[in-house]
């Protein structure tokens, strides 16, 4: 795009210079236009072989990552209260009202052991009442 400033500045000083240096100065201006226009190609052919090599790179990479590298594994839950293996507010071993608490206190539903702002949407979860808690949690 055109800048009618410059344009307008280009053109007074064209009108100004004799026609030989005018023609002198289109001339250097083609040239520079032409290398500007050689590196801007050898700039994106660059790129082009860069972006190659990155893919590769990357592919390579996550291949490796597959064979190499087993997926990681969640951490084995550990009761704070028993050391079983399961959360401190699943422990069989606290009274019910405790469990609740803590589930609270973690801002985990006792209905789903989600995190979530609000209402669960789940369908109860108790086996002996049908209420929107996990049995574990009746009482």
């Amino acid at each position: 795009m055109e800048n009618p400033i410059v344009m307008d500045e280009l053109e007074g000083e064209l009108k100004a210079m004799p026609q030989d240096d005018v023609m002198v100065a289109i001339k250097r201006l083609e040239a520079k236009v032409d290398s500007l226009e050689k590196g801007l190609r050898k700039i994106i052919s660059i790129q082009s072989v860069t972006q190659t090599t990155l893919n590769t790179i990357e592919s390579a990479v996550k291949d490796e990552w597959r064979v190499g590298v087993s997926e990681p594994k969640k951490p084995k839950m550990s009761c704070t209260g028993c050391k079983g293996n399961h959360e401190v507010f699943e422990c069989p071993n606290l009274p019910t009202g405790e469990r609740i608490m803590k589930c609270i206190g973690a801002g985990i539903c006792i209905n789903c052991h989600l995190h979530h702002g609000g209402d669960c949407r789940r369908k109860g979860q108790c086996a002996k009442c049908n209420g929107k808690h996990k049995t574990c949690y009746h009482i």
